[in-house]
């Protein structure tokens, strides 16, 4: 007898057949077998449940819960038939990729070549064999067939399936044709016959499925057949977008195939709603996909929710759950979560409910791609086929080379004590030792298999300089160090690259990679995280540990067994394992009873929850826009199935049938049901709401609606308390202020610093405050935040001596003393803490000063040995002597950087054409200048023919400034001070007053006062400073320049800007041409013209600029060694010493917070700058202003 069970959702229907087998069971605990057929998803849930149902009966033995696939394993098992191996998706794929390379295809040929494409013909041949055609069956069709495009598809696909069936035939079995084969056997399966068998939780049947239930029919006493849909007589129902179209198909199949077995059926209709226990729950399941609508009034059960975003959304919904389990006592397990759209909620939901400390479970199956071991794998593949930085740290960072580096430690003595620690601290050991070798290659640019697995040590070194190669002696214990690291490191992925160099087919490969992992103890670190994340209680995770090598171990084992006598090269062999890694997943059960389940809309068990949260209610996902057609698109499909093709409509029949799927995720809350949406996705795009919130609205114009505001801290009355105002649903949604003890103490925060700023607090915090201070967590630190301060970080004076002096001297370079004035915190971090930046092995702008500040100091050089003069250089000179410093400098540069590319090595060339271009310019400018130089990267210090600057505070600290200067040129008793830039460069006396700008002055005061001992000069006077540029210029025009002009808007912009002494003879002796300054003489050439007074100086403005410049720089050291540290960064209009601070987040500067200042930089111009100069020297000032502050 046939019996169909039918019913609306939540009419009963699952129920009804556990209760029949129940009473069957206690009836008569054994007997015949009593199976309950159900889709695979399902059977965990329902088995639990008929288990419970039978706890106090002892439980069953010949009731069985049953999915399709393990029906057709229980039948061959029992009836025989497995005579060749299982072939998973991962292993057709494979055999799918051996197929491809093989044949010749014509229209999908250019597709093949596409990633994943042996997945999409997967699934065509897996519909082709469910629905019973051959590949005979194809070709025979292809004779019928008149549109081109489907018979060029048919023919490839045709000759993809032949191939496919030949590599198969005899050796293996896949999912189809093991159903295929119970489906023959089971005629013959006694255990089967005379069984009792309830199938439920079916939607539709594919061609397969429908064969089982005919052979069923046929062998079983009764079948018991539930379906989805309330009146078989209603002809609405035969049109596919009826709602109950696919159900009301599955019947008219299965009633004709009883009455051609006559076979007796029965119908059961049952027609109460004994699931929703809200009224207007009910009414929803009845009206929301009913024409026309109808309405009611609310009375309860609904909730729909608007949110600025999706996590906000995520938020909201953690809140309401909180609300649930605390306000109205539901359990965890009482709460569902519906998704519709899991690439945009899954991972930002989970994350959410983590924060808020809600314990869930996601049903649906885990990609295993992210797992520490499949990154491994693909990392230490693809390191041993490039020895490339990314791909080598991938895999080191996995943590399962730990072991190998801690026990290359064990064996040194010295270390035994070290690693005597719990995991968690050999971690952080081994991380930190991989760390400090990450940041050691990034720095010099380590890179190739010879370099990682050279014998020698590695011994590269930042203190190798261009003019100066010695070792670092200090830095021994670190290469030790390094070495270790690398060696313990290297071993293992050395070890696999010699297997996979000797490997040629699939097999060798998949059994060195097997003796990689092995080696690196991958089963046994496995078991150990398994167990750590079972003591930390995080169970799927364990789970996931547990499984992953069994997974691991399946893929390598279908790799062998389909093509594993495959000759395969290094580079196709990972992207074989890739596609294998990205197709494992892991199914996991529920850890546990008690958690809120997370589900996809597709495939669920929550039937009957007390509470469902569906999130993502927008346009576009609900209902959802239909994927891509695919190979064979809906109208090929369509002429197919005219031709006697039973195959599935494709997206036209998802369209139709997504009506239903959301007509069953909104059924199934039995007491509350929540809705919501959002405005915006992650990227701040706009969204707007689904037709289904529209409907929902109209059918219960009166349900509740909140709209969560951006600003999740409202303000409220200073009487509102909670006594007032009971903690309802709209209230918690609508604030979602106290959830969590950590959020709620974040909420709290912001709503003080409202109050702080003289908005009104409500007394309801003062409760929350009473009950955080009994809370573990730390309220008062939280709490700081609210009346936050800038630290004033000073240091003790002894202190300060103690990190900046040596033998109580303060030494630095000029630079150190204008980062003071910078900002004496960026002082403090640089010179104190010793904060750097990473190194990267890159050629910079600062190297390229670097060299080119080389380049020029050794031409220099190389003139005076061969007592040329720079006037007297030629071009060619210029080009043999640039090219011979090049090729002695570029290999000492940051370990051979330049010599390291293709592209170094053009970036090489276009710099040694700008030395050549710029140490013409400066012959140019020897020809006409009377200054020539005496000084080329003249050195100034305690060890140097140059003495340094010396001074002394009031403490007896020396303060001495050294540096280099790149150049002084004399004449007569005068002299010019020259720095080089490769960049742009200007003085300006604003910058110089306030110790932002001190380098050209502090040489030029140096070089006054050893003009007299080194080179025998009394009465030296300043002839200036200058800049001068190394670089090429750009140039832009709106229209198109001749040569001429380019050369001239060239020499314009390289002229060198500075100061130079207000004499127009000086200004002739240092340029008589006007070409290579900025200086401007009149017509007569007898005076300065106006135009360029900025850019002039007199001798006595010399002099009181560098007595300014000796008592700034005292100033500033004085107040380095009294310990000044404040985070007062300077400002000067837009320009500020926080623009390009490394250390902007350790200082944590915000204007924003009390303490934290600018040092304003008054404007003052260079006529009242040049007075208050006076003022503090005692000179007597021509005039009076008005802003005279400092």
């Amino acid at each position: 007898m046939l019996e169909f069970i039918i019913g609306r959702a939540g009419s009963g229907k699952t129920t009804a057949c556990l209760n029949a087998i129940k009473e069957k069971l206690i009836h008569s605990p054994t007997g015949k077998p009593l199976v309950i057929l159900l889709p695979d998803h399902m059977t965990f849930a329902i088995e639990r449940q008929l288990a419970l149902e039978l706890k106090d009966y002892g439980g069953f033995t010949r009731a069985y819960v049953l999915g399709m696939s393990r029906l057709a394993y229980q039948v061959l098992m029992r009836c025989g038939g497995i005579l060749h191996s299982h072939l998973n998706e991962i292993g057709k794929e494979l055999l799918l990729s051996r197929v491809l390379s093989s044949t010749k295809l014509s229209i999908l040929a250019k597709a093949a070549r596409q990633h994943h494409f042996t997945a999409s013909v997967s699934q065509i041949i897996e519909e082709f064999k469910t629905s019973g055609i051959s590949v005979t069956t194809l070709q025979d069709i292809l004779t019928l067939i008149d549109n081109d495009s489907l018979k060029q598809k048919l023919s490839d696909l045709t000759s993809i399936y032949a191939g496919l069936d030949e590599q198969m035939a005899g050796r293996y079995h896949d999912s189809e044709d093991m159903m295929e084969l119970a489906i023959k056997k089971l005629p013959e399966c006694t255990w089967l016959q005379d069984a009792e068998i309830w199938i439920d939780g079916f939607d539709a049947f594919n061609p397969q499925h429908f064969r089982v239930v005919e052979q069923l029919l046929a062998l079983a006493s009764d079948i018991h057949l539930t379906l989805c849909i309330n009146n078989l007589n209603n002809i609405e129902h035969e049109a596919p977008t009826a709602l109950f179209h696919r159900q009301f198909n599955v019947f008219q199949q299965i009633n004709n195939m009883a009455k051609k077995l006559a076979i007796p059926t029965k119908i059961t209709t049952l027609t109460a709603n004994h699931r929703h226990k809200q009224q207007d729950l009910a009414f929803i399941e009845e009206q929301l996909f009913k024409f026309p609508l109808t309405k009611r009034n609310y009375t309860g059960g609904l909730q729909i929710v608007e949110a600025p975003n999706r996590r906000l959304e995520c938020e909201a919904v953690a809140c309401d759950i909180l609300r649930l389990c605390r306000e109205e006592n539901y359990r965890h397990y009482d709460i569902g979560i519906l998704i519709r759209s899991s690439e945009d909620y899954s991972e930002l939901l989970q994350a959410v409910l983590n924060d808020f400390n809600i314990p869930y479970f996601s049903d649906s199956k885990r990609q295993t791609a992210h797992h520490p071991l499949a990154e491994l794998i693909r990392s230490s593949l693809e390191a041993i086929s490039t020895w490339q930085y990314e791909p080598l740290f991938r895999a080191f960072k996995t943590d399962f080379f730990n072991d190998k580096y801690l026990q290359t430690l064990k064996n040194l003595k010295e270390n035994t004590d070290e690693i005597q620690l719990n995991l968690t601290e050999q971690k952080a050991i081994a991380r930190k030792a991989i760390d400090k070798l990450e940041n050691y290659v990034l720095a010099f640019g380590l890179r190739g298999r010879n370099r990682w697995c050279e014998e020698s040590d590695w011994r590269f070194s930042h203190h190798k300089q261009i003019d100066s190669m010695g070792t670092d002696l200090e830095e021994e214990a670190n290469f030790t160090a390094i070495n270790l690291t690398r060696r313990s490191l290297v071993a293992p992925l050395e070890k696999f690259y010699t297997a996979c160099q000797s490997s040629q087919t699939i097999e060798e490969y998949t059994l060195a990679l097997y003796d990689f992992l092995l080696d690196l103890q991958i089963p046994t670190q496995l078991q150990l995280w398994e167990k750590i994340a079972q003591e930390q209680n995080d169970i799927a995770l364990a789970k996931e540990h547990h499984q992953i090598w069994d997974n691991i171990i399946e893929l390598m084992d279908q790799l062998v067994q389909t093509c594993g006598k495959d000759y395969i090269n290094l580079e196709n062999y990972l992207k074989l394992i890739n596609d294998g890694l990205d197709s494992i997943q892991i199914a996991l059960i529920p850890p546990g009873y008690d958690y809120v389940t997370l589900a996809p809309f597709e495939h669920n068990t929550l039937n009957n929850k007390k509470a469902i949260y569906i999130l993502g209610a927008n346009e576009k996902i609900m209902p959802r826009h239909s994927k891509t057609e695919g190979i064979l698109s809906d109208a090929e499909r369509l002429l197919m199935a005219s031709l006697g093709l039973n195959i599935s409509s494709g997206t036209m029949e998802d369209n139709f049938a997504e009506r239903y799927l959301l007509y069953k995720g909104f059924s199934l809350a039995t007491d509350y049901l929540w809705v919501s949406y959002a405005l915006a996705d992650g990227e701040g795009t706009g969204l707007n709401k689904s037709i289904l919130i529209t409907r929902l609205q109209k059918i219960l114009p009166k349900a509740k609606f909140t709209a969560i505001p951006l600003d999740k801290i409202i303000s409220y009355p200073s009487d509102f308390t909670l006594e007032k105002n009971p903690l309802d649903s709209s209230f918690a949604i609508k604030t979602m202020q106290v959830s969590t003890t950590r959020k709620t103490l974040s909420h709290l925060t912001s709503a003080l610093r409202q109050a702080r700023d003289g908005e009104d607090l409500a007394s309801f915090w003062q409760d929350v405050y009473n009950y955080l201070l009994t809370a573990d967590i730390p309220l008062s630190t939280a709490l700081q935040s609210i009346f936050a301060q800038a630290p004033k970080p000073v240091l003790p004076a002894d202190l300060a001596s103690k990190l900046y002096t040596k033998r109580k001297t303060l030494r630095g370079s000029v630079t150190r003393f204008e980062q003071f004035f910078n900002c004496p915190f960026k002082h403090f971090a640089h010179y104190a803490l010793n904060l750097q930046e990473r190194k990267e092995f890159k050629f910079a702008a600062p190297d390229l000063g670097i060299l080119l500040h080389a380049i020029m100091h050794q031409f220099g050089e190389i003139l005076v040995k061969r007592q040329i003069s720079w006037q007297d250089v030629t071009h060619e000179q210029c080009q043999q002597i640039c090219k011979q410093i090049i090729k002695a400098i570029a290999p000492k540069l940051q370990n051979e950087i330049l010599l390291s590319s293709n592209r170094y090595r053009h970036l090489l060339q276009r710099i040694e054409q700008l030395s050549i271009d710029s140490l013409m310019r400066l012959v140019e400018f020897a020809k006409h200048s009377e200054f020539s130089p005496k000084a080329l990267e003249q050195d100034f210090g305690a060890n140097s023919s140059m003495p340094p600057l010396l001074f002394t505070d009031e403490d007896n600290h020396k303060i001495e400034i050294i540096g280099q200067i790149d150049r002084i040129d004399f004449n007569d008793n005068y002299y010019l001070v020259i720095d080089y830039k490769s960049g742009n460069a200007f003085i300006n006396l604003l910058q110089v007053y306030y110790g932002l700008k001190l380098q050209l002055l502090t040489y030029l005061l140096v070089a006054q006062n050893t003009t007299l001992q080194l080179y025998n000069m009394e009465n030296a006077i300043p002839a200036g400073i200058l800049y001068c540029f190394l670089k090429t210029p750009i140039i832009t025009g709106t229209n198109k320049l001749s040569v001429q002009q380019i050369k001239t808007e060239i020499e314009k912009k390289m002229r060198m800007p500075g100061w130079v002494l207000a004499d127009p003879e000086i200004i002739k002796k240092i340029d008589d041409s006007s070409n290579f300054i900025k200086v401007r003489l009149n017509k007569n050439q007898d005076d300065i013209s106006a135009q360029s007074h900025s850019y002039v100086k007199t001798a006595e403005e010399f002099d009181l600029l560098m007595k300014h410049i000796e008592n700034t720089l005292k100033e500033a050291g004085s107040e380095i060694l009294k310990g000044n540290a404040d985070i007062a960064p300077y400002k000067l209009k837009d320009e500020t010493a926080c623009k390009y601070c490394p250390y902007i987040a350790i200082c944590r500067f915000n204007k924003y917070i009390s303490g934290y200042n600018y040092r304003e930089i008054n404007q003052l111009n260079d006529e009242e700058i040049i007075e208050k100069l006076k003022q503090k020297e005692g000179i007597p000032c021509l005039g009076q202003h008005s802003n005279n502050k400092l």
